[in-house]
């Protein structure tokens, strides 16, 4: 997978790195006494899980681990795996501020952000030309 990485175009190892953040996030949630920071408003690591918040957090990473685990295998279903967790991103900010009420009118403008970003993402994936070579060459699969 190293030389599969190696062998992505600069942006395709930008957002294949990018897929750590989330995984990274809930990790270090996870340790009791920690304190985050959700839309400005501090709360624990206890409060976080106990909301509902965490879990929607975890399902995001899994499916980001997962992207970047089947695009460094150069797999096509990496590409819509990708997207359908960005889309899930996307939507994470408003149900997040459902979970744990807070005072945030952001949340809407912030979908709408994503879903932008989200769209050009998944025209870089499906339409550049770097990227469709990058998954058309199988013969470094694994």
């Amino acid at each position: 997978m190293g030389k599969n990485f190696l062998a992505m175009p600069l942006l395709l190892k930008l957002l294949t790195a990018v897929t750590l953040v989330v995984p990274a996030f809930c990790v270090t949630s996870l340790f009791p006494h920690q304190s985050i920071r959700v839309f400005g408003q501090l709360m624990t690591a206890t409060e976080w899980w106990s909301s509902g918040a965490g879990f929607v957090t975890l399902v995001i990473a899994g499916l980001m681990l997962g992207a970047a685990l089947l695009m460094l295998r150069r797999s096509r279903s990496g590409r819509l795996m990708y997207i359908l967790a960005l889309i899930l991103t996307s939507f994470s900010a408003p149900l997040i501020t459902y979970l744990v009420p807070t005072d945030t009118p952001g949340a809407m403008s912030s979908l709408f952000a994503n879903l932008v970003l989200t769209v050009f993402v998944g025209t870089y994936l499906y339409k550049s030309r770097s990227a469709q070579n990058y998954f058309k060459n199988t013969q470094q699969r694994r």
